[in-house]
């Protein structure tokens, strides 16, 4: 097709940062349909002084979509700040209960108990290692205890803490979610899709064609990927 519809074109993820003004979002709407575009993604992103999903948010998506529909684009919501879905800017997890958590190893009591991440002990074992050919070590046998002291000689103590991702600026001070509690799920979609339903839901299907969610984060196996928890490389998701 020599001259495709707007549906048809590409739509950038459009990064909403700093203090978001009218007069420039229609500039860079402008922007858009001069370079080609078949519309954009609303996207909140680092550098947001405007408050997420505050009034001035809402009147400026609604003032931007119904703009896009006048001069034949498409406007998109996006339905988180920044990356991944699911904490609503950090919303979400001001409530500790729907935070991300983790099966966190640990060597000692104190060290365990030292961390302020570490909701509760899960779980306490004396475990005999011993290398292979390589120098890797594997495990031979292992018992359960309830403290530190009853570890036999051969035996090393290990124990399984139940442990929340530190709190990060990236969250807005916050977390992300315990992606696999159904109920941080539905916390999220009321927090962020039933407020933009109030919002914008009039516009629905018409001047705003939809909501892109980006994928959900399982969080980092034992490589502490986007964590700042001191234990981060003996972590794994947990729930």
């Amino acid at each position: 097709m020599a001259d495709p519809t707007a549906e048809y074109r590409g739509k950038p993820f459009w990064a909403w940062n700093g203090e978001l003004k009218k007069e420039e979002l229609f500039r860079q709407i402008d922007a858009f349909r001069e370079m080609g575009f078949g519309g954009f993604f609303m996207h909140s992103r680092t550098g947001l002084k405007t408050e997420y999903l505050g009034n001035t948010w809402f009147e400026l998506v609604r003032e931007c979509a119904l703009y896009a529909q006048k001069i034949g684009l498409e406007a998109w919501l996006y339905d988180e700040d920044r990356w991944p879905s699911g904490t609503c800017g950090g919303l979400v997890t001001k409530e500790r209960k729907y935070r991300m958590r983790f099966l966190s190893l640990y060597y000692s009591d104190r060290e365990a108990y030292a961390c302020p991440e570490v909701v509760s002990i899960l779980y306490r074992y004396a475990v005999k290692l011993e290398k292979d050919e390589n120098g890797e070590d594997h495990l031979v046998d292992f018992y359960t205890v309830d403290s530190e002291r009853n570890i036999r000689e051969g035996y090393i103590y290990v124990l399984f803490a139940e442990e929340e991702q530190k709190e990060s600026d990236f969250y807005n001070g916050n977390t992300y979610i315990d992606a696999m509690n159904i109920e941080a799920t539905k916390r999220f979609l009321q927090t962020t899709h039933e407020k933009n339903t109030g919002y914008c839901g009039d516009l629905f299907g018409t001047a705003i064609k939809g909501i892109f969610t980006d994928e959900p984060y399982r969080g980092a196996v034992f490589s502490g990927f986007g964590l700042a928890n001191k234990n981060r490389n003996r972590m794994t998701p947990w729930t």
